[in-house]
């Protein structure tokens, strides 16, 4: 599994950024004994994208569930800023939006809308210049004017 940032802190250092994930030594080992993750540990700032990338079977799903909540870690742990999500899962969910390939509802749509969809949706306002943040912020890890589809399977 390959974890890339990219984002708008690049030339700050890391005591100078915000966390909005932290996550130290995040085991997954399910009852037939397989283990999904290994002891990731992994900050993301404010204001970076975060893309996980690997094959099937890497664990990347795994990350995303307990991260948001769906899936238990055996050990380790993860914080939302500063937000521990098994013990406020409410006020974390709050916190973040969560966009996976299959979230793709119409192959027409680019990033920057289905961004933009999702936004509203958790009730983002029409006119607070958020969906254009997002954008610029799609546009330099470069796929805004790509359609999610197209990302996605390449």
């Amino acid at each position: 599994m390959r974890i890339e940032r990219r984002g708008t802190g690049a030339f700050m250092n890391d005591r100078q950024r915000k966390t909005a994930i932290s996550i130290r030594g995040l085991i997954k080992r399910y009852p037939d004994g397989t283990v999904a993750n290994r002891g990731i540990d992994l900050d993301v700032f404010e204001g970076e994208v975060l893309s996980i990338l690997g094959p099937n079977g890497a664990g990347k799903t795994t990350l995303v569930r307990q991260i948001t909540t769906e899936l238990n870690p055996t050990s380790g742990s993860i914080k939302i800023k500063d937000v521990d999500p098994f013990l406020e899962p409410l006020k974390v969910k709050q916190l973040m939006g969560v966009i996976p390939q299959e979230g793709a509802l119409f192959s027409h749509l680019t990033v920057c809308e289905h961004l933009y969809f999702f936004g509203r949706l958790k009730g983002l306002a029409k006119g607070s210049g958020e969906p254009n943040r997002s954008g610029r912020r799609v546009a330099a890890v470069g796929g805004a004017g790509a359609t999610l589809t197209s990302r996605a399977h390449g």
